[in-house]
């Protein structure tokens, strides 16, 4: 046998063991291309052989970083997390900006509403209707520690004491 096929063999062996990595990583939940990547050079998997699986996968349909950002912005949608956090973590993840964009204005969701969600399920009606400075400023930091904007937080604290506005 010859050097070229025993190296061809542990490049094929390679790419199978990566391959079934990445493979078992994507069963367990959706990962973004950039996760992967990430988890598969830590195990000192050579980078062609990483570019090569990513493709694989996603020829295969495995692997898809639309399908990924859209259910991982679902899923932060459900946990009461606003478009700011939900943009930041897509962006740790790997996803590109304008996907970010697009997934979230297609949720064509109402962020007030979110908010008051989160405030209602965080606090109970007696702390929304503290209106002292400091109780507003800690319902207004949690908000925005779920990544919603000042204008937003303000907004849903305004519904949940005197109801939804008729502003725009």
């Amino acid at each position: 046998m010859s050097a070229a096929m025993v190296e061809d063999r542990e490049a094929a062996e390679t790419f199978r063991q990566a391959y079934l990595k990445a493979v078992k990583l994507l069963v367990t939940r959706e990962h973004s291309r950039m996760e992967i990547e990430t988890k598969l050079s830590k195990r000192d998997v050579p980078c062609d052989v990483v570019d090569a699986v990513l493709e694989q996968l996603q020829h295969e349909g495995y692997q898809c970083d639309v399908r990924f950002a859209t259910m991982f912005t679902e899923q932060r949608l459900r946990k009461g997390f606003g478009p700011l956090s939900i943009r930041a973590k897509l962006q740790e993840r790997g996803i590109d900006r304008n996907l970010i964009s697009e997934v979230i204005n297609e949720l064509d969701t109402d962020w007030v509403a979110q908010a008051v969600e989160a405030l209602q399920s965080r606090f109970n009606h007696a702390e929304l209707a503290d209106s002292s400075q400091r109780q507003r400023g800690r319902v207004a930091r949690f908000l925005q520690s779920r990544g919603f904007s000042p204008s937003t937080a303000h907004r849903a604290l305004d519904n949940c004491l005197n109801g939804p506005s008729d502003e725009t």
